[in-house]
């Protein structure tokens, strides 16, 4: 029943409120063990996400209560928080996905809530910067989010990232990185282009 729960989220489909209440009440009140089968606590998430389709507020309310419980699951509980903010999970805000909002296109990630431009931001930073090294995380359009993933680390409270990015983005001056600021030329043509 977890694997379906997981399938039927991604697919943004909407689970009846009675089934799920169903199993928020069999799983809810062990859910937050470790020592819980992983199934059912991956179940319990599920119900969770698709709770938050109907009753947005109850959903994150719980999420957070197993979040204090169960700190090492916060990837996948941020499932909730993204289901009640109007989106369908993770999955649908990296860019590559259809649903997602453009990465080049500002109108489009306007429209998504605060903390979903966090989450988004901070996702595609670290995975331009994973994939390709910081390099092309502040070469690409990902430069052009730079300032939402400070806001964003500064919101979650990552103080040592937090400070080394502000580091990093103090090497491109006043307005950060982006694909849209001319480079400077070097000036004997000897030096590496410098931002």
């Amino acid at each position: 029943m977890d694997l379906v729960l997981v399938s039927l989220n991604d697919a943004s489909v909407a689970v009846p409120l009675d089934r799920l209440e169903i199993l928020i009440n069999a799983w809810g009140p062990t859910a937050s063990s470790e020592k819980t089968e992983y199934r059912i606590r991956r179940g319990y998430r599920g119900c969770l996400t698709a709770l938050a389709k109907h009753q947005p507020e109850r959903a994150v309310k719980l999420a957070e209560a197993l979040m204090k419980q169960c700190p090492g699951d916060a990837e996948q509980i941020s499932n909730v928080y993204l289901a009640a903010a109007g989106l369908v999970s993770s999955s649908v805000l990296y860019p590559r996905h259809l649903r997602s909002p453009h990465p080049d296109d500002p109108a489009e990630f306007a429209r998504l809530p605060r903390v979903a431009q966090y989450y988004f931001a901070i996702s595609l930073f670290e995975g331009d910067a994973l994939n390709g090294g910081y390099e092309q995380a502040f070469g690409n359009y990902t430069g052009d989010y730079f300032p939402i993933v400070l806001e964003g680390m500064a919101a979650i409270g990552a103080k040592n990232g937090l400070r080394y990015m502000k580091q990093l983005s103090a090497l491109f001056g006043p307005n950060g990185p982006s694909h849209r600021l001319e480079r400077a030329q070097p000036s004997d043509g000897g030096d590496e282009a410098a931002f």
